[in-house]
């Protein structure tokens, strides 16, 4: 009996030793509990935040996978029916990109040249222009030097230079000065006008001017000779008007005249590279050109079309070119083939109304060469 009583005591004492030190592991155990649910807190609320930052751009990423998905299945509906396509009709249409490609580098070609034929003629233009001034201030110094101390054999010289610089410059030449009598040419002698005088005061009802037939004259020169009689009737008609009643005036007058009227011959000699032409006087110093265009489109030369533009240049559109030049008069007639007059029309028009004077320079060329670009490209596509 005193054995059962001393195992009871000894296994309950085990036990509550037992008791005790769970309940002091626990106090231990709370205070970290307790920081780790403060530690769990903070981070639930952390990700709280970080997913009310990211809702925006799932949502975004979510559509932007959505449209993804939409471009996909279009481009495999594309790949679908680029398989199930003709391949013959496939070939031949790479085939026509080929061409095209062809003909646009060979445009790009055209364009350099013209580009560098423009920039060449700006060099030559600034060389005449250097020319000019040199020979305004070789005249301006003369005349000081003559004012302070006489005329000598140098500046008899240094004048003699600076006329015939000027003649080179200005196109004309003297053939005989006196008192009685002025004769110059002009177009690399190609006009000779002769200015009867009194006293160095011009008769102006005797002025004339006459063509020289010579021999010299290039295939290019004589291409025209309506534009030189027209040139001719234009100049002489102001100066026997007796609007000019001074030798000097008379010559510069006719010099600004022919010069414009040569501008005009040289967009009309440009015009003529590629598309023939014929030019008549009608009178009172006007022209007409009648311009053939063939329209045959690299792609498809079974379009092939024939139109025929009238351009008409007044006396005064000629007298003062390129400030007239919107006011060139044009009329469009298609003889045959598949192209709209107004649109021709339109093109060639258009072009010639957005070139300002400072932009002259084969306006003509370059709309007649619009009109065959779009032709071929309307066509070809």
């Amino acid at each position: 009996m005193a054995f059962k009583l001393a195992k009871a005591y000894a296994k309950r004492t085990q036990r509550g030793e037992w008791y005790r030190w769970r309940m002091q592991w626990t106090k231990d155990l709370v205070p970290h509990v307790d920081e780790e649910i403060r530690n769990l807190e903070s981070h639930l609320s952390f990700v709280r935040e970080q997913r009310e930052k990211l809702r925006d751009p799932m949502e975004e990423l979510q559509q932007m996978h959505a449209s993804l998905k939409a471009e996909l299945e279009r481009e495999k509906a594309v790949v679908a029916e680029i398989d199930s396509c003709d391949m013959e009709q496939l070939e031949g249409l790479k085939a026509g990109i080929a061409e095209q490609n062809i003909a646009i580098d060979g445009y790009k070609t055209d364009i350099a040249q013209a580009a560098a034929e423009a920039d060449r003629y700006n060099a030559q233009l600034k060389e005449r222009q250097s020319e000019l001034q040199a020979a305004q201030d070789i005249i301006a110094a003369s005349k000081r030097r003559g004012e302070q101390l006489g005329t000598t054999a140098d500046d008899v010289s240094r004048k003699r230079t600076s006329w015939h610089m000027l003649q080179d410059i200005h196109g004309w030449k003297g053939v005989r000065v006196t008192p009685e009598l002025m004769e110059f040419t002009y177009m690399s002698s190609q006009l000779h006008v002769r200015m009867p005088m009194i006293n160095f005061k011009p008769t102006c009802s005797d002025v004339t001017v006459a063509q020289l037939a010579l021999a010299t004259l290039s295939e290019q020169q004589d291409q025209f000779p309506a534009v030189v009689d027209a040139m001719i009737i234009a100049g002489l008609e102001d100066v026997r008007s007796g609007a000019y009643t001074n030798h000097r005036l008379i010559v510069r007058h006719l010099d600004a005249v022919w010069t414009s009227y040569n501008l005009v011959l040289t967009e009309l000699r440009r015009l003529l590279i590629k598309h023939p032409l014929a030019v008549r006087s009608i009178g009172d110093g006007s022209i007409e050109a009648n311009v053939r265009m063939i329209l045959r489109p690299k792609l498809r030369p079974e379009f092939k079309a024939k139109v025929l533009v009238k351009l008409t240049f007044t006396k005064e559109t000629m007298t003062q070119w390129p400030d007239k030049l919107r006011e060139v008069g044009i009329d469009v007639q298609v003889a045959y083939g598949a192209v709209e007059r107004d649109h021709v029309l339109g093109i060639i028009r258009n072009h010639i109304q957005t070139s300002g004077s400072s932009q002259h320079y084969c306006t003509l060329y370059d709309a007649f060469g619009e009109v065959a670009a779009r032709y071929s490209g309307e066509v070809a596509h």
